[in-house]
C-alpha cells in the first residue's frame, strides 16, 4: 500500500529539486527579458549574414534629414549602411523611395512574416524628439543612442516588405541593411536637452488660463502626438516633448508654438479670438449663379484660374493653378478633414497666424492658419471639419490670388456637427 505521506528523506529531496529548478529557470528568464548582449556596430556591418534575420543590440549615432534615416559610427564606415524602423505602428519620420511615412495607429508592423512591436518608455520619447528637431529644416542635435531591434540584412532572401513589393535591400533606393527598432536605450546628445517642459498660459490680461487643451506634436508627417489641459494655475507638463506646441479653446485665438528643446519652461499668451475669427456666411443667390468648384463649401474661380479635379471614388481633389505658380492651390473635399492639420514643416517657418474658421452662429468650423518662410514664400492651411481643407504654398505674389479664392468660400448648405 502506498501512502501519501512525505519521509524527511523524501521532503529534502523535493526542496533540493525546487532550488536547483529555481537556479535553472531564473537566470534564463532575465536573460530573455534583458534581450541580446551589445555588439560593436562595425561587427555586424563587417558580416551582416551572420545576424540576418536575427535580434541585435547596437550603438550609433542616428542621422535623420530628408530621405536619410540611418545608423552610423566614428569607428567605420563599412558599406551598405544600416536604414532605420521604428516598430509598433510609428511611421519612419522622413520620405524616402522606401514609403514608410504613415502606419495604422494602434496595430504592430508586421514585417517578414512577423510581428514587431516597440516599447513606447521615455527612451523612445526622448530619441524621437531629438531626432525630429529642426532649425531652419536642419537637425538641432547630434544624437546617438542604443537600439536593440530585428535585423535584416541587405542583399539577402527576399522578403515582403509588408506592402507589395518584394524586396533583397532596404530603405531610400534600396540602399541599405535594415533594423527595425524594438527597444531603445542610452540616448545621448550634443548639445545636451531639458528632459522636460514646465508652462503656463495667460490670458492678455496676464491672468492664467484653466482648460486649455495643450497639443504636443513633432514636425512630421505623421507625428507622434499627446495631449493635456491646463489646471486651475494655467499650468502644463510634458516630459521629452516634440518641438510643436499648439494650444485650443473656442473662445480665445488658436497658438502654435515651436519651442526651444533646451528650455525647461514656456510662457503663452492667448488672445481673445472675436476680433480674428473668419465667419463663412451662407452662400447667397448671386454667389450660386457664379463659376465655384465644390459642394457643401463653394470656392469662386477668378478669371486666369486654371484647375483639375482628380477622384471620382472617396475624396475629390481639385488643382488650382494661376500664373507661373506650378505649385498652386490644392482643396480636398473630404468628410475626414475634422483630423487635418497643417503640415508639420510649415509650422517651422518664421511666423505663424492662426485663427477660428466659424458659421454665422458662430460655431467652429475649422482652423485658418498661414506662414510665411524666411526666403518670402507664404503658406496657408485652412481646415473646414467633415467638409475640405485648402493648402498652398507659393510665392508672395501669387498668394494674394490664392487669398481671393480660399476668402471668397461660401456654404450652401448647413454645416455638419463637429464631432
Amino acid at each position: 500500500m502506498t501512502s501519501s505521506t512525505l519521509t524527511p528523506r523524501s521532503t529534502a529531496l523535493l526542496l533540493i529539486l525546487i532550488v536547483i529548478a529555481a537556479v535553472l529557470v531564473l537566470p534564463q528568464r532575465a536573460r530573455a527579458q534583458s534581450g541580446p548582449e551589445e555588439t560593436p556596430l562595425c561587427t555586424v556591418l563587417k558580416d551582416p549574414h551572420a545576424y540576418d534575420h536575427k535580434y541585435v543590440k547596437v550603438r550609433g549615432t542616428v542621422r535623420l534629414s530628408y530621405q536619410d534615416f540611418t545608423l552610423h559610427s566614428s569607428d567605420c564606415s563599412i558599406k551598405p549602411d544600416i536604414w532605420l524602423m521604428f516598430a509598433g505602428d510609428v511611421a519612419t519620420p522622413t520620405e524616402s523611395t522606401w514609403d514608410d511615412t504613415e502606419r495604422t495607429p494602434g496595430a504592430n508592423i508586421v514585417f517578414a512574416g512577423s510581428s514587431f512591436s516597440l516599447a513606447k518608455d521615455d527612451n523612445f520619447l526622448k530619441l524621437f524628439s531629438l531626432i525630429t528637431a529642426r532649425r531652419d529644416k536642419n537637425p538641432l542635435y547630434r544624437v546617438t543612442a542604443t537600439l536593440t531591434g530585428g535585423f535584416f540584412a541587405a542583399g539577402a532572401k527576399l522578403l515582403n516588405s509588408g506592402g507589395n513589393k518584394l524586396t533583397s535591400a532596404y530603405g531610400h533606393f534600396n540602399c541599405c541593411n535594415l533594423l527595425l527598432i524594438t527597444a531603445i536605450s542610452d540616448v545621448e546628445s550634443d548639445p545636451p536637452a531639458s528632459a522636460a517642459i514646465d508652462g503656463t498660459v495667460f490670458s492678455e490680461s496676464g491672468e492664467p488660463i484653466a482648460g486649455v487643451t495643450v497639443i504636443n506634436k513633432t514636425p512630421t508627417l505623421q507625428p507622434q502626438l499627446r495631449s493635456t489641459t491646463t489646471n486651475s494655475e494655467g499650468r502644463f507638463h510634458f516630459a521629452y516633448p516634440g518641438q510643436i506646441f499648439q494650444f485650443r479653446k473656442d473662445d480665445l485665438r488658436p497658438h502654435s508654438e515651436l519651442v526651444d528643446l533646451g528650455a525647461s519652461s514656456l510662457r503663452v499668451v492667448l488672445h481673445d479670438s472675436k476680433q480674428s475669427d473668419w465667419t463663412i456666411k451662407t452662400c447667397t443667390a448671386e454667389q450660386l449663379k457664379q463659376k465655384r468648384i465644390g459642394s457643401d463649401l463653394l470656392f469662386e474661380m477668378p478669371s486666369g484660374a486654371k484647375f483639375r479635379k482628380e477622384g471620382k471614388k472617396g475624396p475629390q481633389t481639385y488643382f488650382i493653378n494661376y500664373a507661373n505658380d506650378t505649385s498652386g492651390l490644392r482643396i480636398v473635399y473630404d468628410a475626414k478633414a475634422a483630423d487635418s492639420e497643417p503640415r508639420p514643416d510649415w509650422l517651422l517657418s518664421v511666423s505663424t497666424d492662426e485663427r477660428w474658421i466659424k458659421d454665422s452662429a458662430g460655431k467652429i468650423l475649422g482652423i485658418d492658419a498661414q506662414g510665411l518662410w524666411a526666403n518670402n514664400n507664404r503658406w496657408r492651411h485652412a481646415t473646414f471639419h467633415g467638409q475640405a481643407e485648402v493648402e498652398y504654398a507659393t510665392t508672395a505674389t501669387t498668394a494674394t490670388f490664392y487669398n481671393q479664392v480660399i476668402t471668397s468660400a461660401c456654404l450652401a448648405a448647413t454645416p455638419p456637427t463637429i464631432q
